[in-house]
Formats: C-alpha cells, structure tokens, sequence
C-alpha cells in the first residue's frame, strides 16, 4: 500500500533533508495517475500536527482520489479556487507562501 505524508523526511546525507512529498499539482496529479495505472485501489493516508503548510497538500490529493483524471492545469485551478476562499483578499500572498514551500523551492526541511 502507498503510504502518503508530505511531512515524512529522510536524511539524504550532507544534501540535507529533501521532503519525499511535493504538493504542486503537477507532482500530484502524476503521482496519483502512476499508481492509478499501476493498480493501486487504497490509500492509507497520514497527516500530522502541521496542517497549516500542508493542509492544502492534503485537499488536493483527496481531489485526485476523487477524480483520478485530473491534470495538474485542473488541480491548479482547485488549489486556486481553495487560496482565494480561504484566504479572501489575501490569497496572492498566500500562494507565494504556498509556493515557496514547494519542493523546487524549498528543498529542506
């Protein structure tokens, strides 16, 4: 079974700790097709005590269970959508902050 966190790290030596976990749209979306394609029916999923940077990780896979069509332009357009209703008015400097956190971003922990 696949076992999704997007605050599991590992130590990858001197490089520092490089999440396993991305929650840009486009690594989800691929993600979650590859293991679609591959038979995968269930997900055991963990979140932990840090649901203010990563709850938004955790909305979009829950979307792509829910539709495992979805490409990474949809999922941009929910995570959009869910920036500008949970954020009003601020929701621009939200997605930098979002941003930010992604992995090509933010490669440690």
């Amino acid at each position: 079974y696949w076992i999704i966190s997007l605050s599991y790290f590992q130590d990858r030596g001197l490089d520092g700790l490089a999440p396993r976990w991305d929650a840009s749209p486009a690594f989800l979306t691929q993600r979650q097709q590859e293991h679609y394609a591959a038979g995968f029916r269930a997900l055991s999923v963990e979140t932990d005590f840090n649901f203010g940077r990563l709850g938004l990780g955790y909305y979009l896979i829950a979307q792509t269970l829910w539709n495992t069509k979805l490409t990474a332009a949809e999922l941009d357009t929910i995570r959009t959508r869910w920036l500008k209703r949970a954020f009003g008015s601020g929701w621009e400097a939200m997605k930098q902050y979002y941003d930010f956190t992604l992995l090509k971003n933010y490669p440690v922990n």
